[in-house]
């Protein structure tokens, strides 16, 4: 939390109004505290953008540069001295984002310095330019390092417009591209560059390292990062080379990361984008020499999105691996290391260990296969990675990874969490983190005044910082419910002229854009503004509203009942029927294939099969228990809610027609991957509306997946991270029934859905469950959920797995059975407990 006279001095800084001198007109000048912020911030990521270092966005040092150094910025200068001085005196205060007043907040002022001394043509107010001192590097790249690890700062805003900032090649020079924490990303790892070269190639100058250093008011040498006065030549060359590979690796590992969590299908992936990192256009043209065809470079000189992460991955632990080589982080260290490096040891060693053992063989490995004829940059590239990362052993020790497509979690980007389907899920999950975000009320928070020299120091406010990873996750979520939705839609409705469909599209894209790389307040409120109107068009009352097919009733009746209802049936309907309520007499358990031959026995399809059932969703179900001498008759008249544990059903993949356990039946895939194919035809001629990421967005996979994939069971506790994926569903508590009547399944279990309805008594008037069902649809129709006389509707429905496909395999569980059972032992055969029917009312969207 806030400390008390820091929290009140951050109030006194929002809501106040800044008082400002004019010496030259003599007046009082009252500029708003919002406004004076604005310039602040906007300075800081000018400055933090590079953009007036040599030649733009080049981290390519020649010995012209040093030349030019020793010409126009003598160590000896006295104007340089000057600045180097102010710029130490800067560097000492504890907080460089802290102001008092009017003061200068301390990370612009030496930003503005090193900025100005490093330019490459003579400024107009100085004498001195072209100080290419590695120090001065070092020193920028260690400031955009603080910058780029401060939470939900307005510092480090993302563009939203529909072009990706992490990709954009003159990041520098564009206003709404050089506030982005990928400007600071940039920027860290040019600096660290620029310096590494300057070490590399000043020794060819002379004989000693010229060091930048201060003297305080005694007349004592200080030096920048933690130097002693007295280090030995060679190894203040070794150190000054550790750091900026320390810096080197930091800022390539962060890119990679926060690029590839902005990553949300694995098409996506192989997304075409241009090349930001100069780096690897570097590798790129020493890759082009070695091709035949020199004209095979990829159009506009672009690549696969993944192998624009991977090279900054492999980049990552190689300079983590090279800055950790020496003894620097040893136990037996000297006392010539210095102080800022030990600092960044373990994430050094995090980076060592994850770069490329970890993320960049998920990334590479799990994306693709090698290459047999390499024909292209593309090609030799990912043959480059796909060797470094050892892919050949790893896949063969676990070959399930094989075109997997991994994200940076170890998730498969290919299975969709199916708990995600549920839109009341995910507004639960969007409603605590808009709580949280209301509590920060981040644009006033003080910025400045939060971090030190030596990193970070956020206790107020870096509890909030998952909240921005959350947002994202959430975001990712939603994107693909609305994908699932888009691609599921009945053919009749994938119209793009139509403002229904096109409005969805609209919102996708939007969401996409917006959503995909958050770092500040304002990137989490976009995104959160989005979400909430995507949300709208994704609830269950917008559904059932478009739905074609709203109910399907299913009734399993035993003869005797047929008969006393008047109702006729072939003798297959019967024989299917007793076999249900046979199963769930005798166990209490009983098992439904709802396929195409199970929807002709049921009579819902006369003639042949319609395709159009594979995009009918699940909203909700209930049910009606009809018994002979029945043990209780409190849900005679009143229905049970979920809660009472009555009856459960269970949803799994629909049964394959192909031995291939991981594939869908080929008359779905064949149908599927038509809609797909029609979708994407259609998209391509719209294509230039939604951006040029929300094609990637869609995947036939998803959907294959969500209708036939078999979810796993397990007769323990589900696995501690199922909610990551939730793959498993547990039988145990079916285990534990007969002992303990009100088992029942875990509330984190998706696969099951406790129902609401009736136990009925055969000799009784019979319940109306169509009244109770209309009840329920009535709350989902008027989204008031909330309300007292929906409580059952919403506790229902919120936890179930609504949302994925109606066809499939469902278990039905009467749990109140080992008591009927017990109850049965005392009785008469002819006053004997018996279930005679079971109704279903199937509410359903497509």
């Amino acid at each position: 939390m806030f400390e008390k006279n820091k929290f009140i001095r951050v109030i006194v800084f929002s809501f106040s109004i800044f008082l400002f001198y004019s010496c030259a007109k003599k007046k009082v000048v009252y500029l708003n505290a919002d406004n004076v912020n604005e310039k602040r911030i906007n300075a800081i990521s000018f400055n933090a953008a590079n953009s007036k270092f040599k030649d733009g966005t080049s981290s390519h040092v020649s010995y012209a540069d040093i030349e030019e150094r020793i010409k126009n910025c003598s160590i000896d200068n006295s104007e340089f001295k000057n600045e180097i001085h102010e710029i130490f005196k800067e560097y000492s205060k504890k907080d460089l984002l802290s102001h008092v007043g009017n003061s200068a907040i301390p990370i612009l002022s030496i930003l503005n310095r090193i900025s100005k001394l490093s330019q490459s043509e003579k400024p107009l107010n100085t004498n001195i330019y072209a100080c290419y001192y590695p120090e001065l590097f070092l020193a920028n790249a260690q400031l955009m390092n603080i910058l780029q690890r401060v939470p939900l700062a307005p510092f480090n805003q993302e563009s939203l417009s529909t072009d990706d900032p992490a990709e954009n090649e003159n990041w520098n020079e564009q206003d709404n591209f050089y506030k982005s924490r990928f400007a600071k990303l940039n920027g860290l790892i040019r600096s660290a560059a620029i310096a590494y070269q300057l070490v590399e190639k000043g020794r060819s100058f002379e004989d000693k390292i010229p060091r930048i250093y201060s003297e305080d008011e005694n007349g004592n040498k200080k030096y920048l990062f933690g130097f002693k006065e007295g280090i030995r030549e060679e190894n203040l060359d070794y150190q000054l080379r550790t750091l900026a590979e320390a810096f080197s690796a930091i800022g390539f590992y962060e890119r990679a990361v926060y690029r590839w969590n902005g990553v949300t299908s694995a098409k996506e992936l192989n997304m075409p984008v241009t090349l930001p990192n100069e780096s690897l256009q570097d590798d790129l043209k020493q890759i082009i020499s070695q091709l035949k065809n020199t004209n095979s470079i990829e159009e506009n000189n672009k690549l696969p999105l993944k192998l624009i992460i991977a090279a900054d991955l492999l980049k990552a632990g190689q300079f983590a691996t090279a800055a950790l080589s020496g003894n620097n982080c040893s136990t037996n260290k000297t006392g010539e290391v210095p102080t800022d490096f030990i600092s960044l040891c373990s994430e050094l060693s995090l980076i060592k260990e994850k770069a490329i053992k970890i993320d960049l063989k998920r990334l590479v490995c799990s994306s693709a296969s090698k290459v047999a004829i390499e024909q292209s940059p593309a090609d030799l590239l990912a043959n480059m990675f796909w060797n470094e990362a050892q892919c050949d052993a790893y896949i063969k020790s676990e070959p399930e990874l094989s075109n997997s497509f991994l994200n940076i979690k170890g998730l498969s980007y290919n299975y969709i969490n199916p708990g995600i389907l549920n839109p009341l899920r995910l507004q639960r999950k969007y409603k605590r983190l808009q709580d949280q975000l209301l509590q920060i009320n981040q644009p006033h928070l003080n910025y400045f005044g939060e971090v030190s020299s030596h990193g970070p120091i956020l206790e107020s406010i870096s509890k909030y910082s998952p909240i921005i990873n959350e947002v994202g996750s959430l975001a990712k979520d939603y994107l693909n419910l609305a994908e699932n939705k888009v691609l599921n839609m009945p053919s009749v409705s994938m119209i793009f002229v139509t403002e229904d469909y096109s409005n969805i599209l609209d919102l996708i894209s939007r969401t996409k854009i917006s959503c995909s790389y958050l770092a500040s307040f304002k990137d989490a409120q976009s995104c959160m503004i989005d979400l909430k109107i995507l949300q709208e068009e994704l609830s269950f009352k917008n559904d059932w509203s478009h739905s074609q097919k709203k109910i399907i009733s299913l009734k399993f009746y035993s003869s005797d009942i047929r008969d006393k209802l008047l109702i006729i049936s072939d003798d297959h309907e019967q024989i299917f029927d007793n076999q249900f309520l046979d199963a769930l007499n005798t166990n209490g358990i009983s098992s439904l294939n709802f396929n195409e031959k199970f929807l002709s026995i049921k009579n819902l399809i006369l003639g042949e099969f319609n395709n159009e059932y594979y995009n009918s969703r699940l909203i909700e179900m209930t049910v009606n228990i009809i018994q002979e001498n029945p043990r209780i008759d409190e849900y005679n008249y009143s229905a049970f809610k979920s809660q009472d544990g009555i009856a459960y059903l269970m949803r799994d993949g629909l049964d394959k027609n192909s031995l291939n356990s991981e594939s869908c039946g080929e008359n779905f895939i064949n149908y599927n991957n038509d809609k797909y194919s029609n979708f994407m035809k259609k998209l391509e001629i719209n294509k230039n509306k939604y951006g040029k990421s929300f094609p990637y967005l869609f995947n036939p996979v998803h959907t294959q997946n969500f209708m036939c994939s078999k979810v796993k069971t397990t007769y323990s506790e589900l696995p501690e991270n199922n909610n990551l994926e939730n793959r498993y569903t547990s039988l145990k508590w079916l285990q534990l029934l007969s002992k303990d009547p009100s088992s029942s399944p875990s509330v984190n279990d998706i696969y099951w859905k406790s129902l609401t309805g009736y136990l009925s008594n055969v000799r009784n008037e019979m319940p109306s469950l169509v009244k109770h069902t209309n009840n329920i649809i009535g709350c989902l129709e008027s989204d008031e959920l909330d309300l007292p006389s929906c409580a059952i509707a919403k506790d229902s429905v919120e936890k179930s797995f609504a949302g994925l496909p109606f066809l499939g395999n469902y278990t039905f569980v009467y749990t109140p059975h080992h008591l009927d059972k017990l109850e049965n032992g005392k009785r008469k055969i002819d006053q004997k407990i018996k279930i005679v029917g079971v109704e279903f009312k199937f509410l359903i969207s497509n």
